[in-house]
């Protein structure tokens, strides 16, 4: 397989294959044309009163996901908690039990078109709710 220079944007058919490829690995692939297509299918994605941990995430912060629910009584989010402990021994803690929230809302460095994921944490917090802690993994 050819190495292809990561500045160019991947065209129809490789998103096609990689979306097949994701499906085959048991993971759903969902295309929106948007930002705003991606905030509107996130919030009909997850159901009021859900208990959420949404991980840092540029992609989150660019569609207004991040500032959406911080703070929100829409969601039950372990985020927050986290945010206002100042206590580092309470804080891993917390960060601990954001680990099998019920929904991890993040998402990933790279996609591979063979359908594998790339993930790097600066603070590890994500990688146990992707692999195995939380009920429903939305990245």
């Amino acid at each position: 397989m050819a190495i292809v220079e990561s500045r160019r944007l991947a065209d129809g058919p490789v998103i096609q294959r990689t979306v097949e490829a994701l499906t085959a690995r048991g993971m759903e692939a969902v295309l929106v044309p948007s930002g705003q297509a991606a905030m509107e299918k996130l919030l009909e994605m997850v159901p009021v009163g859900a208990e959420i941990f949404d991980s840092t995430s540029e992609t989150l912060d660019s569609i207004g996901f991040s500032e959406y629910v911080k703070s929100n009584p829409r969601y039950h989010n372990l985020r927050d908690a986290v945010d206002l402990e100042s206590d580092p021994a309470k804080r891993r803690e917390l960060h601990r039990m954001a680990t099998v929230a019920e929904y991890i809302i993040g998402s990933v460095q790279a996609i591979a078109e063979t359908g594998e994921v790339l993930v790097a944490s600066g603070s590890g917090s994500q990688i146990g709710a992707y692999a195995y802690g939380a009920k429903y993994v939305i990245l």
